[in-house]
């Protein structure tokens, strides 16, 4: 197959480390200022979501207005699962967010920049971020 070169990248998206302590509402600023979030979850996918320190609805709100917004991990030698905890099934079924499994977060951002350069459409979105460039991903 011959290879193809892309010149267009949709910048608009933020990366979100997760630290012990941040508040979800950062993430109200990050949705008026951009159009695709990845977030480092803790563990395999883990996100506060009890009391006032829920990221689960603030997600739920960027996602209906068209956010596209996939869950990464901070553990380096392991993947996002997010069927593991309560709180990742959740996240998966109700709010539509993606899982980058075991991609870098590099590759999760440059595709994510690469796939809403050409569509911004969720179905079309989720499509193309799980079908595998290059070894991307090994799930």
């Amino acid at each position: 197959e011959s290879v193809k070169f892309f010149k267009n990248i949709f910048p608009s998206i933020f990366l979100l480390k997760l630290a012990p302590g941040m508040e979800p509402d950062v993430l109200d600023y990050i949705g008026e200022k951009y159009e695709g979030v990845v977030i480092e979850s803790y563990g395999a996918g883990g996100l506060p979501f009890q009391d006032r320190r829920n990221f689960l609805e603030k997600l739920g709100a960027l996602t209906e207005k068209g956010k596209i917004i996939v869950i990464a991990t901070q553990v380096m030698f392991e993947g996002s699962d997010m069927g593991v905890y309560e709180v990742g099934v959740k996240a998966l079924k109700k709010y539509n967010v993606l899982q980058a499994y075991d991609m870098t977060i590099e590759a999760a951002i440059t595709k994510l920049m690469w796939i809403m350069a050409q569509t911004k459409d969720f179905d079309e979105v989720r499509e193309m971020f799980y079908t595998r460039i290059n070894e991307d991903s090994l799930y």
